[in-house]
């Protein structure tokens, strides 16, 4: 039911859902390498997630306040916090470190030039490198939260496949979560219009994420409000 916001605030409430963001963290490590870049840290949210085991972690992230943050989490750490946005990164520098993955958690649909961002990444993977999205989905669902956090879109399976594909890479995985989210977002965004989901819910929604991670894990649910892409370089 979380998306990012913007604002320190907000983002500081959305890492306190523990058991959301480990149940992301779980989903998005199957398909990572050792040396990995993330696009969009904010906080440092996913990153705690990913970060154990790998080689080397670079944080880009556009936000000053949220790159010290990171600078002051993760010293000493395999983490790097890089200070740039994915208009004005240097592509061809961040090349040189032979990344085997780029991954992106609720960033992509933020980033107006989808398609030339996927392509940017392209430039930094190895051959064979992959490109792990997580997305929200479903363009009924877009409304008032989508708007107040800066969303530019959501995605179909159909329109995330056609970004990833024209922009160099072969989807090799595809799959629906979030589906026990649906209501509460169509109802908060499009009849409430609220703008941001409030503590009490996502605390409610976190308290349930474990029983509900379960669920969707064996039950392969067909549609969902998020969709998680992989694409093969």
């Amino acid at each position: 039911m979380a998306a990012p916001h913007h604002g320190t605030d907000a983002l500081e409430q959305l890492d306190t859902a523990h058991n959301y963001n480990a149940w992301l963290g779980r989903k998005l490590r199957t398909h990572l390498g050792s040396r990995i870049l993330e696009v969009g840290a904010g906080i440092g949210t996913i990153t705690r997630q990913i970060a154990a085991g790998r080689e080397k972690v670079v944080a880009l992230e556009v936000e000053p306040a949220y790159v010290e943050k990171l600078r002051v989490t993760f010293a000493g750490t395999n983490v790097t916090p890089l200070l740039a946005s994915v208009e004005t990164a240097d592509w061809a520098s961040l090349a040189a470190h032979r990344f085997d993955t780029v991954v992106l958690s609720n960033v992509l649909e933020h980033i107006e030039d989808d398609l030339g961002a996927v392509s940017n990444f392209g430039r930094v993977l190895q051959p064979g490198g992959r490109l792990v999205v997580l997305v929200p989905a479903l363009p009924l669902l877009y409304g008032s939260l989508d708007e107040a956090v800066g969303h530019h879109r959501r995605y179909t399976r159909e329109t995330l496949t056609a970004v990833l594909t024209s922009g160099g890479f072969a989807v090799e995985h595809l799959e629906w979560l979030n589906l026990f989210s649906m209501l509460g977002w169509f109802v908060n965004g499009r009849i409430f219009k609220r703008r941001t989901v409030s503590p009490a819910q996502l605390a409610l929604y976190d308290r349930v994420a474990p029983l509900l991670a379960a669920l969707e894990d064996r039950l392969h649910v067909p549609i969902g409000m998020s969709l998680l892409a992989v694409g093969r370089r």
